[in-house]
């Protein structure tokens, strides 16, 4: 084990989830503020909807989320790139079986630029080779930027990156969207006027004035739910609530079954905070067509809000024996059973999580909680050695390891990663004093550590 610390890491060190009461609600203060741009990312992936994917992970700011929200977005981006990589080479090979080389290259290159797992990649590969010119196989195009989340997988230079939506016409555009919607919904969508159908992809292209410009000349007697849906839509995530609530309002009163138009009101109305709306909604008639772990995991959240967290917990419970498996609603559950002791069904939660993203596929908060209570320390040691090999730029792994070590009994190995961190003019303040105050635990003498001017 080599204790030297890579340059880059400059953020705090992760320790989650809080302890306190109140610190608890500022926890979920902080990620339920974040959580609505992630909530419709993920129910795009459930729906399906990988276009919409990408496009809603263009819009969220990153900087806005915390090293867990990353690692899910990361997860869903691969999740959708991948689905629509197997879309566009079915597509591809449809169109050379019938001869149309132009249309073929065009699936099978924008396949390319959206693979990530290495089978399917090799599978597109061989479908680029039957179209290699001269004996050399065409160029497949740069992968798009909005590859990864965390910055891992660096985008194309601008210079010489070719974005996907050029490449592709309206109508293919259109049924990447529509790939994962319900059939319902699909074949209305197709019955929409041109100058309508432009503004939804504009939208869900993330040009977001550009397509509300587009909205607002559409002829009256073509707005219809559709129209108001997507306009809804759009103002939700331009932060327009009293608008975005209107449209999706008239959308369930012209059309009472619109499942995906009352979902998107629920979540509305606790991105604003009211999570009495939120409640008397999922009270209602309405609700009825909605799934019950949804229903559920948006109870839980509105009683958090409310600082009720015995009913919360009861929700998110629920939610969880009904199938639901969104991040908020399980991080929600198991610091709560965690805050009550119960530690068993916390750690029980926490592994429904899973990995994802491109920090090895490791779920860090199982191995924060099983550090905090020294439960199963050989594996939370092993996630730390994974996530320290595909970010060695973070010292707060590191650190992680060097504690593990202490708590298993290898001092000399421990001792040299602590003295290491606290020496290194590359690790920030917050991790050098926790790196002292082991040493100081372990040698018995006081050291003191004055932070860097």
């Amino acid at each position: 084990m080599s204790g030297r610390v890579k340059p880059g890491w400059s953020g705090p060190f992760p320790l989650l989830p809080p302890s306190r009461p109140e610190e608890i609600m500022s926890f979920f203060r902080r990620i339920f503020a974040n959580a609505p741009p992630l909530e419709r990312v993920g129910r795009a992936v459930d729906h399906k909807r990988w276009a919409e994917v990408l496009n809603l992970a263009n819009s969220i700011d990153r900087s806005q989320l915390d090293e867990y929200q990353r690692e899910e977005l990361e997860g869903y981006l691969l999740i959708a790139g991948d689905a629509l990589a197997a879309i566009n080479l079915d597509e591809g090979e449809a169109w050379a079986r019938q001869g149309d080389r132009s249309r073929a290259l065009e699936h099978l290159r924008l396949a390319r630029s959206q693979v990530y797992g290495q089978t399917l990649k090799s599978a597109i590969d061989a479908a680029l080779e039957k179209f290699s010119v001269g004996g050399h196989a065409i160029e497949p195009m740069e992968q798009s930027s909005t590859a990864c989340a965390s910055g891992c997988c660096p985008p194309a230079e601008e210079s010489t990156a070719i974005s996907p939506e050029a490449e592709m016409d309206l109508e293919t555009r259109l049924d990447l969207i529509l790939s994962g919607y319900p059939e319902a919904y699909a074949k209305r969508y197709l019955q929409l006027s041109p100058s309508l159908i432009e503004a939804v992809l504009i939208s869900h292209d993330g040009r977001l004035d550009e397509a509300l410009d587009l909205f607002a000349r559409i002829k009256p007697e073509h707005q219809c739910e559709t129209f108001l849906f997507e306009r809804g839509s759009l103002y939700a995530r331009q932060k327009k609530t009293s608008l975005a609530l209107a449209d999706l309002q008239e959308t369930l009163r012209r059309q009472p079954q619109h499942l995906l138009a009352l979902e998107s009101m629920a979540d509305l109305f606790l991105a604003s905070g009211d999570s009495v709306a939120a409640q008397q909604l999922m009270a209602s008639n309405s609700a009825s067509m909605l799934s019950a772990a949804f229903k559920h995991a948006r109870q839980a959240r509105s009683f958090m809000m409310q600082d009720n967290q015995a009913e919360a917990l009861n929700h998110a419970r629920q939610a969880i024996d009904h199938g639901s498996r969104d991040s908020d609603t399980l991080v929600l559950a198991a610091t709560l059973y965690e805050k009550n002791a119960d530690y068993d069904r916390a750690e029980q939660v926490l592994q429904l999580l899973g990995g994802g993203g491109c920090s090895g596929g490791q779920n860090l908060l199982l191995a924060e909680f099983r550090f905090r209570h020294g439960r199963d320390l050989a594996k939370a040691l092993e996630t730390y050695k994974a996530l320290s090999r595909s970010e060695p730029a973070h010292a707060a792994w590191l650190l992680r390891i060097g504690q593990i070590y202490l708590r298993q009994g290898w001092a000399k190995e421990g001792k040299s990663i602590l003295e290491t961190l606290s020496a290194s003019a590359l690790v920030g303040d917050e991790i050098k004093q926790v790196a002292l105050r082991e040493l100081d635990c372990l040698s018995g003498q006081s050291i003191q550590y004055v932070p860097r001017s």
